[in-house]
């Protein structure tokens, strides 16, 4: 895109809306997941992976809890943060590029911890069965769980649990999600690309709309102006999440993420089951996705 400043927006939104160093769109919102905390059961949200067994252990123990973290088996997407705070990654990043050669789905780092998934399925830690509906939270049975500002509309019109919107704890390496920027492109088929890239450039991109976006729709604008509008800054829910968003990592947009996400899945989900340990389970599933990638 020409005519955008650049400087406008966080350098990892705009890492987001990239390919092969251009930029190809304006970035409209953003979007990340975080931890989502019963302040009744944990009244103060935990910092580190260790912070988090102690509490999981303590109300396990008191029977407060039937699991402590709902995260949806399976879904890469949802465990990355935890995924990164053992040391894991997809792919190395280096001068705003994808390097598909560093694959970090079985970095020596998280397999010197990955022992930790194996024992939180054990302990109930994680759950085993939480599906998108996150049943167990939302009925107060859980102390956590991990899920994206979509489903802002359903923390705020249930009123039996209450909840505080935190980053997700850090373990031996710095805890991550991913972000994913969402925005308007110009087609190569458009009958009037000059009236087109007027519109992004002067109207989509400035604060007056991605405002009025957010006042619409609740989402998180990503231009930084609009970011601090009062309106904005009002939302402790847009918040939460947005204090999670300053460490996110833009998801992988080159075509080879579309070789990661089925083996990866199918790790998590075959350590959720105790078919295999987390260690040999990441480890097949890194050979099988760099045999793909090529």
């Amino acid at each position: 895109m020409t005519n955008l400043n650049k400087g406008a927006f966080a350098g990892p939104v705009l890492d987001a809306m990239s390919y092969k160093g251009l930029v190809y769109g304006i970035p409209l919102y953003v979007e990340n997941v975080a931890l989502i905390v019963n302040t009744d059961l944990v009244p103060t949200a935990p910092k580190t992976l260790t912070e988090l067994e102690t509490q999981c252990a303590a109300l396990k123990a008191a029977g407060k809890i039937k699991v402590c973290l709902e995260i949806p088996p399976g879904d890469s997407y949802h465990m990355y943060p935890l995924f990164t705070a053992l040391g894991g990654y997809v792919f190395g990043w280096k001068n705003g590029f994808w390097n598909t050669k560093d694959l970090g789905i079985a970095s020596k780092t998280f397999l010197a911890n990955a022992s930790k998934i194996d024992t939180y399925y054990k302990d109930g830690i994680l759950s085993k069965d939480s599906g998108y509906e996150f049943t167990q939270w939302f009925a107060g049975k859980a102390a956590y769980m991990v899920t994206g500002p979509w489903n802002i509309g359903n923390l705020k019109k249930q009123t039996s649990v209450k909840y505080s919107i935190v980053p997700f704890p850090s373990g031996p390496a710095q805890s991550r999600p991913f972000m994913g920027v969402n925005g308007m492109y110009i087609s190569k088929f458009a009958k009037n690309a000059v009236v087109a890239r007027s519109f992004l450039s002067n109207y989509a991109a400035s604060s007056e709309f991605q405002t009025a976006l957010f006042k619409e729709s609740g989402i998180a604008p990503a231009l930084l102006d609009a970011q601090s509008d009062p309106a904005v800054t009002a939302s402790k829910e847009i918040a939460g999440f947005a204090s999670f968003s300053g460490v996110a990592q833009p998801m992988p947009n080159i075509p080879q993420m579309g070789s990661v996400w089925g083996d990866w899945g199918n790790a998590w989900t075959t350590v959720s089951t105790a078919k295999v340990t987390a260690a040999a389970a990441f480890t097949l599933a890194a050979t099988n996705i760099k045999k793909a990638v090529g």
